[in-house]
C-alpha cells in the first residue's frame, strides 16, 4: 500500500532487481546509497563534503553498465570531470572491476561526438558540452533533455561541488 502511494506521488520506489556484485571499496554507508539508487532507477543523493559523492556515483555508474549494458554519460562542470576521473583511476586502477578500463574524458567535443556515436562504459564531459546550438549538425549538437530520451545513452547528473 505504501509503495503504491508513493508511485501515485511521483516517487521513485524500489524495483525487484538484482545489483550487480559491488566493488569492495565503498564503505556501508556508500553501500547502502548505491543500492537505493539502482534499486529505484531515479534517485538523488545529498551527501556531505567528504562523504564520497564521487564513489557512489561512479559505482552506480559501473553497475547500470555490467547490470544493462549501457553506457552511462556523466555531466558535470569541467573541474570536477578530472577530479572523478582521478578518482576512477584511484579506486578502479584503470583495470579489472571496470571491464572497459577507465572513465572517458569527453571535456573534448571531438571525444563527445565520437563517443555518443560508439562509445561504451562510462564518460564524462562537461555541463558546457551540453548547451550546443540545435542547428549544428554533429552528434554533440544536443540539449541534455534531448540527449536523456536516446535510449542508448543514460544521464547521471553530476552534483556541483567536491567530494
Amino acid at each position: 500500500v505504501v509503495t503504491e502511494h508513493l508511485a501515485e506521488l511521483g516517487m521513485a520506489v524500489a524495483t525487484e532487481v538484482d545489483v550487480p556484485p559491488m566493488a569492495v571499496h565503498p564503505f556501508d554507508f556508500q553501500d547502502w546509497v548505491i543500492r537505493r539508487a539502482f534499486e529505484r532507477r531515479k534517485f538523488a543523493a545529498f551527501m556531505l563534503t567528504g562523504l564520497g559523492k564521487t564513489i557512489v556515483q561512479l559505482e552506480w555508474a559501473r553497475l547500470v553498465v555490467v547490470a544493462t549494458g549501457e553506457r552511462v554519460l556523466i555531466v558535470a562542470p569541467l573541474n570536477i570531470c578530472h577530479q572523478t576521473i582521478g578518482q576512477a583511476e584511484r579506486f578502479y586502477g584503470g583495470e579489472g572491476e571496470m571491464p572497459w578500463g577507465y572513465v572517458a574524458d569527453l571535456t573534448e567535443r571531438d571525444a563527445l561526438d565520437k563517443w555518443l556515436i560508439d562509445g561504451d562504459g562510462i564518460g564524462i564531459t562537461r555541463a558546457a558540452d551540453m548547451n550546443r546550438d540545435p542547428s549544428v549538425e554533429s552528434a554533440s549538437a544536443l540539449t541534455l533533455p534531448a540527449l536523456a530520451k536516446r535510449r542508448h545513452a543514460r544521464v547521471a547528473n553530476c552534483r556541483h561541488g567536491s567530494t
